[in-house]
């Protein structure tokens, strides 16, 4: 009879892989919760019809559009919008 050997790479053993996945899954409760929430700035640079709305202050908005184009309140920030509820949707 001819002896069965054991296979060149083995499989990873399920604590291992246990581990591997619990370490996935905590470091996914770890991502930042304001990165998936839409912030409104206040100022946006105005340039070639196009508003880029990252600013918080008019000086950091000035010092971005100097040579590119102006300075802008954000529309957004000036007239909001009332956001759907969530709520009312489950009553009907």
């Amino acid at each position: 009879m001819r002896e069965v050997r054991s296979p060149k790479y083995k499989s990873i053993p399920l604590w291992i892989a246990i581990g591997l996945a619990a370490c996935a899954a905590f470091a996914a409760t770890l991502s930042p919760t304001a990165a998936t929430e839409a912030t409104d700035y206040p100022w946006c640079v105005s340039r070639e019809n196009n508003l880029d709305c990252f600013y918080a202050t008019r000086q950091q908005c000035e010092a971005t559009a100097s040579g590119i184009g102006g300075c802008a309140p954000n529309p957004r920030v000036l007239f909001p919008q009332p956001r759907p509820s969530r709520f009312r949707d489950l009553a009907r």
